[in-house]
């Protein structure tokens, strides 16, 4: 009978004295960009992206480390953390760059006018991870326009690059990577809102002159933001992630660097690159030392048992997150040693088979079969000598 420590779920109250404490979670361990190993392809792919000035597009199955890319390369490459933005199904193309609040806006423009007050517009903009690094680029004095939407933007104490990560492209309608293709190639953008409105009162305060449209021009124009003309050493890295879960647009496509990160080699079928980065360089980099000193058969077994799974037919084949998430619950905090870990094979068989089920799979299906996956395996492994 398995020993639950957290959770007994028996409908009776744990006395808080016996109660175990629960353990610290550093999800920062297997995330950090300091234990990050980026495959001799994946690398030349970066170097590519930043020598042409282009975005990066990865694609590859969950968890082979497309977003974590990104924080390897601002660490490497010293530029804090990236900008980040997820995008949803209803994702526009000017919400990489900023939003604004309408409905805000609204409110407060009839608030004002019953006060008689006059609401500046500039109040309501927030900006997002594209925006934010355009902007970087610039001084305070370059932005003066923007007013009071500087104060939450916090700019750097001088002109800074950015690491960008757009997070699943492929989930947006499919006409937002066409509206980006100005905008990602030229790195600028316009808050229309503003821009609109600025317009508008330049034609209502001036009379039909020569110089009528330069002025209505000049007023939009300072709510035009572009990489800082003297500063293009500072062109945003940009990387941008898909799951493949529906096609991109050729004129997009063009526009990128484009690399598809596999599933990594396991040892065993690594093909002979100058850079060896395999499941378990990987698995060593993040985890090694929880395991070393009397766990490494443990690991070796799981390891295995995790080559053979993928080669199985299932609904949802686990990824290379699923495996860390299964050996971070195996192996013991860092510090308390791995002396007293048995093998895969050896450890109790119902335990064993609830941290399989629990972590690795994602499917019901993939539920049913898993006992016979564990056993042809079980009838193959071969324990260290």
């Amino acid at each position: 009978m398995l020993d639950f420590k957290f959770y007994r779920g028996e409908g009776q109250r744990q006395d808080p004295s016996n109660q175990k404490e629960v353990p610290v979670i550093s999800h920062k361990t297997l995330q950090s960009p300091q234990g990050y190993l980026a495959s001799e392809g994946l690398a030349a792919a970066v170097d590519v992206a930043i020598r042409l000035g282009m975005p990066l597009l990865l694609t590859g199955e969950p968890g082979t480390g497309k977003s974590r890319l990104a924080y390897s390369l601002a660490w490497e490459r010293n530029l804090g953390e990236p900008l980040r933005f997820v995008v949803k199904s209803d994702t526009q193309a000017n919400d990489l760059f900023y939003h604004f609040d309408t409905v805000g806006r609204f409110h407060a423009a009839n608030m004002g006018k019953s006060a008689g007050q006059e609401i500046d517009a500039r109040r309501f903009i927030s900006f997002s991870a594209l925006g934010k690094a355009i902007l970087y680029t610039h001084d305070t004095e370059n932005l003066k326009a923007l007013g009071p939407a500087l104060g939450p933007l916090r700019l750097p104490d001088k002109p800074r690059q950015s690491v960008v990560l757009i997070d699943e492209i492929d989930k947006a309608p499919r006409d937002v990577p066409n509206d980006l293709l100005t905008e990602l190639e030229n790195n600028e953008f316009e808050i229309a809102e503003i821009a609109h409105a600025v317009e508008a009162a330049v034609d209502g305060e001036r009379s039909e002159t020569t110089d009528h449209q330069d002025h209505q021009d000049h007023a939009r124009q300072a709510y035009r933001f572009k990489l800082n003309p003297e500063q293009k050493q500072l062109r945003p890295l940009v990387v941008i992630t898909s799951n493949s879960e529906k096609a991109l647009p050729d004129a997009f496509l063009r526009r990128c660097v484009y690399y598809h990160v596999p599933f990594p080699d396991f040892d065993e079928d690594h093909s002979g690159q100058t850079k060896k980065v395999t499941v378990q360089t990987i698995i060593a980099s993040r985890l090694g030392r929880r395991y070393e000193g009397g766990g490494e058969n443990l690991v070796r077994g799981a390891l295995d048992f995790f080559r053979h799974l993928r080669k199985q037919e299932m609904t949802r084949t686990p990824g290379l997150s699923e495996l860390l998430n299964w050996l971070d619950y195996l192996l013991p905090a860092e510090g308390l040693g791995a002396g007293s870990l048995s093998g895969l094979e050896n450890m109790d068989s119902e335990q064993r088979l609830l941290s399989i089920k629990i972590t690795l799979l994602k499917d019901q299906k993939d539920y049913e079969s898993i006992e016979h996956h564990l056993e042809t395996w079980r009838n193959q492994y071969k324990e260290p000598q």
